[in-house]
């Protein structure tokens, strides 16, 4: 899954649960829940490439748009905050290229790789990919706006 519905995903989830430290591993396990669902990912085959660059600023920027949106403030203990770091924190630490080999280098780094790499089953074509996101980042608009508030 792309990061803004890791991010989104974990943070309403959070919100549903309360409690920071509960928000936090609810959004870890929403993590490894969205990656086993087909879906599209910004890879290109490990590498950093311009290409790369440009498509995560830019999806991080609407990520960032939809947050601000959804929580005009967010505290530090705040459920929202919580879980969505625990929603990003998997592909933070095993898929950014600057760390990742080191990090997998470790025997829990290499455990948590196979792992992560095992939740994704499928890759579908993108568009089918990139349709699953929208409609569980609708599905989590909805939860929020709905249900929360």
């Amino acid at each position: 899954m792309l990061i803004g519905t890791h991010l989104i995903t974990g943070g309403v989830l959070g919100e549903v649960v309360g409690n920071p430290i509960a928000a936090f591993g609810v959004g870890l396990l929403s993590h490894f829940c969205l990656d086993s669902i087909p879906h599209y990912d910004l890879t290109d085959g490990g590498k950093i490439t311009k290409r790369q660059i440009a498509l995560i600023l830019a999806e991080v920027t609407i990520a960032i748009l939809l947050i601000a949106l959804m929580k005009p403030s967010l505290a530090h203990n705040s459920p929202f905050l919580w879980g969505g770091l625990g929603g990003v924190l998997p592909d933070l630490v095993d898929n950014v290229p600057l760390w990742n080999k080191s990090f997998r280098k470790l025997r829990f780094g290499y455990l948590f790789n196979q792992f992560h790499e095992w939740t994704h089953h499928y890759r579908p074509p993108a568009w089918l990919g990139l349709l699953s996101q929208a409609v569980t980042l609708i599905i989590m608009l909805i939860i929020h706006f709905k249900l929360i508030k």
